[in-house]
């Protein structure tokens, strides 16, 4: 995502039809017509700043970063019992909102929670 915003951003700044000289000699090119194309590059400059990836987390902020900008609804209660993947977003009943940062072996994962790093049992086989 991050990726796609840096490329769109690129895009918009190295776009060849809108160069100044340009717009000051064009009668047709209006003030609301640059008006949009500022705002939407400040909207994706500030969606660039926002955009944080799983990788990057090392930190109680790029934590509170990560999981404004994710749908929290669909966390899965931790089980030791389920199998987690990279990614996925689960809710502890101690611990509170995790990602999975990484998937470490089978049955052992590293989970990124608001107070910090956790090693997480998980795939464990019921009785």
């Amino acid at each position: 995502m991050e990726k796609e915003l840096e490329d769109k951003t690129t895009q918009i700044l190295n776009d060849d039809d809108i160069v100044v000289p340009d717009l000051l000699k064009d009668d047709e090119i209006t003030e609301e017509i640059v008006d949009d194309e500022l705002l939407e590059f400040e909207a994706l400059a500030g969606a660039a700043e926002r955009a944080i990836e799983i990788k990057d987390i090392k930190s109680t902020k790029d934590w509170q970063k990560y999981i404004s900008q994710i749908d929290v609804s669909q966390a899965k209660k931790y089980s030791i019992h389920d199998k987690y993947e990279k990614g996925d977003i689960i809710s502890h009943d101690k611990f509170g909102l995790g990602i999975v940062c990484k998937v470490l072996t089978p049955r052992k994962m590293e989970v990124f929670f608001k107070e910090g790093k956790k090693l997480m049992a998980m795939s464990y086989p019921l009785g």
